[in-house]
């Protein structure tokens, strides 16, 4: 699996939406729609309240869009807007527009009033930032991510935890601590990064459909080996084969008290 660089990401947007020839709304549908689809097939749909806080960016429209879709799955949701005092993107606005037509509950954070109490027995689902992050969560947005992380509450972010930025390590800077991160088609840098651990929790991949003829004009960031890159290494090799004609290695490793990497090493040769 390749993992790509926030700008690639977008790149990978825009060339599927020109191949396909779609908007960005109907990537932000099929994202939201894998997202619903993930909560339902995990069994989190039952008996079960969902609290979503949203930006206003794509990532809030994300948001937006599950929580059109949990209430098609007449699912109790209340949606949490942070105002900036600017109207967001164009599709968090058609989003929000669809969303309105609807008796789900939209509260509007404005400056300088309270923030929300999280019941212990809500999901909160984090749709505040996404990977176009270039600054560390500040104000109003600091207050709300502390908020959410004081409580005990399952977190599922959408895409990136809010305040992670996509390619480098987050610490010493403030993040959601998300128990799972959904995030879509590929890994980003930060989510494979050990300091940013404790903040994505468990990531899974989703698929949302975006053209895999991309990936032949680009060269990625890093690689994940995984069963089809092995599968296109390893040979298969006729019964009786001798180990003699598959070459040799040579292990330069371990010291004395740590021969735990040269034993597995040599095992791995073996095999």
């Amino acid at each position: 699996m390749v993992v790509l660089s926030a700008g690639q990401l977008k790149a990978w947007d825009n060339f599927t939406m020109a191949k396909e020839q779609i908007d960005s709304i109907d990537l932000m549908e099929r994202a939201a729609g894998k997202c619903v689809d993930w909560l339902e097939s995990n069994h989190l749909l039952e008996q079960q309240q969902f609290y979503i806080f949203c930006g206003k960016g794509n990532n809030g429209g994300d948001g937006l869009a599950i929580a059109r879709m949990l209430h098609e799955k007449n699912r109790p949701v209340d949606v949490f807007i942070l105002e900036f005092g600017h109207l967001g993107t164009q599709d968090f606005q058609l989003n929000l527009q669809h969303l309105h037509q609807l008796p789900v509950n939209i509260h509007f954070l404005q400056p300088g009033a309270p923030l929300p109490d999280i019941p212990e027995e809500i999901i909160v689902i984090d749709a505040l930032l996404g990977t176009g992050l270039n600054r560390p969560a500040e104000g109003r947005m600091a207050e709300l991510i502390t908020r959410i992380n004081a409580c005990s509450n399952p977190v599922i972010s959408i895409d990136m935890p809010s305040g992670m930025f996509p390619d480098s390590p987050t610490l010493p800077f403030l993040c959601v601590k998300a128990s799972v991160t959904l995030s879509f088609q590929c890994f980003k840098t930060s989510l494979l990064l050990a300091e940013n651990a404790a903040y994505f929790g468990r990531v899974e991949i989703l698929d949302i459909g975006l053209s895999p003829q991309y990936l032949a004009s680009i060269t990625p960031l890093y690689e994940i080996a995984d069963l089809s890159i092995a599968a296109s290494i390893v040979k298969p090799r006729v019964a009786f084969s001798h180990k003699g004609n598959f070459g040799h290695a040579l292990l330069l490793a371990g010291s004395f008290g740590k021969t735990g990497a040269a034993i597995l090493a040599a095992r791995a040769c073996l095999n």
